[in-house]
């Protein structure tokens, strides 16, 4: 039931048919390009602190499940709240809960702080552009967190962050 009887199949449609039965490797022409990327996601984490003080945790089990269930029924999907309630540590535990062959992607909204498009990817330290490198993705599953859009200012920062969530919309 996966093979089409006539026709051609694109890469989106193939990988919904078979990438629960696979994991796929990085293309070898943006493996480099995915590992600078998700450093800087990690990097970007790892500051964010998930306790109070030296180790009180509160259980966001709850939310956790909700943003799960709207994450797979909608995309995007956009976490508000008043500041300090705790919408950055959820979406960094969220990720969290992922399995490690997923593609995630964290940003500050402060990355879109560049002149144009094409400083935004060069600050990334990326070889290719972030279109080329999402075309060649062989993951099925991509979650992007963009945080504290609330503190975008700059008229390039909204052209940059309207770029990229343009190129997103065409991936």
């Amino acid at each position: 039931n996966l093979r089409s009887n006539t026709g051609a199949v694109n890469k989106i449609t193939l990988l919904n048919r078979i990438g629960d039965k696979f994991t796929f490797k990085l293309s070898p022409i943006i493996k480099t390009d995915w590992v600078k990327i998700e450093n800087l996601s990690k990097q970007q984490q790892s500051n964010i602190r998930n306790t109070i003080g030296s180790n009180l945790r509160l259980n966001r089990d709850q939310h956790l499940k909700a943003l799960g269930e709207l994450l797979d029924k909608n995309q995007p999907v956009i976490v508000l709240g008043t500041s300090g309630s705790g919408k950055t540590v959820l979406a960094k535990l969220w990720l969290e809960s992922l399995p490690s062959n997923n593609l995630n992607v964290w940003l500050k909204s402060d990355s879109f702080n560049a002149p144009t498009f094409i400083s935004f990817e060069e600050a990334l330290g990326i070889k290719h552009s972030l279109p080329e490198i999402l075309n060649n993705s062989m993951r099925q599953s991509l979650y992007i967190v963009i945080d504290a859009l609330d503190r975008l200012f700059s008229s390039n920062s909204f052209e940059n962050l309207a770029t990229f969530l343009k190129m997103l919309s065409q991936k």
